[in-house]
């Protein structure tokens, strides 16, 4: 199958070349799947002609992108720089397909955190809002659009959780440290508290019920930690 490369504006290479992917991910031989779909995109993209067959192949590219970050999604922290990567270069390379540029977004939020939340804060955040922005457009709003967006949400909300989290008014040892302490942490609170909220705005709106329930958590959790 991967062979088939040499053809580089052949339609039957490209197809093989995309259920070379497909069977790839099946075996579990992630990299050589990757490889598979790099070669797919490539010979798609030199495609000639208007046919069905032809326009079916080159429609199927940023899809194709898409799929090889999942690829490497599933090689852990192995493959999270390049899984990041590939979903911004859905978003980047593939304006037209705007359908996909919000599960993109989310889902390279989802890897850089699980690759290194605290190194990867500024990256996470930028592209958690990006998503919301890719939501907001009409025609970024399709199928599970709302879920993706109301996931990079709330990971970006985990990171003021987690600044409120490290303010503990345990380690105060006098009275006069116990009132700045205790604002801070209140401020702490409301930003989280407020981030939350509008994660779970969005994914009611949008058919996300499980984050909105995860995010109304989160909220209880902050004031029962307020301690």
């Amino acid at each position: 199958f991967l062979d088939m490369a040499k053809f580089r504006d052949n339609a039957d290479a490209a197809q093989a070349l995309i259920n070379a992917g497909t069977i790839l991910v099946a075996l579990q031989q992630y990299k050589d799947a990757a490889a598979a779909y790099d070669k797919f995109i490539s010979v798609a993209n030199n495609l000639k002609g208007d046919d069905k067959k032809t326009k079916r192949l080159k429609d199927l590219v940023a899809d194709a992108e898409m799929e090889k970050g999942h690829v490497y999604d599933k090689m852990g922290i192995e493959g999270a720089k390049q899984a990041a990567a590939a979903y911004a270069a859905v978003v980047g390379k593939y304006p037209s397909r705007p359908d996909l540029h919000v599960e993109a977004l989310s889902r390279k939020v989802e890897t850089l955190r699980l690759a290194d939340a605290a190194k990867n804060r500024k990256d996470v955040v930028r592209s958690a809002d990006d998503a919301q922005k890719a939501y907001d457009k009409p025609e970024g709003r399709k199928g599970s659009a709302g879920v993706w967006a109301a996931q990079a949400m709330f990971y970006k909300s985990e990171y003021l959780f987690d600044d409120f989290d490290g303010l503990s008014l345990r380690t105060v040892k006098n009275m006069k440290g116990l009132i700045p302490t205790l604002q801070k942490k209140a401020e702490a609170l409301k930003r989280a508290e407020t981030e939350y909220f509008k994660v779970f705005d969005l994914a009611a709106a949008g058919g996300g019920r499980g984050w909105a329930a995860a995010s109304m958590f989160r909220v209880g959790l902050l004031y029962y930690n307020f301690k």
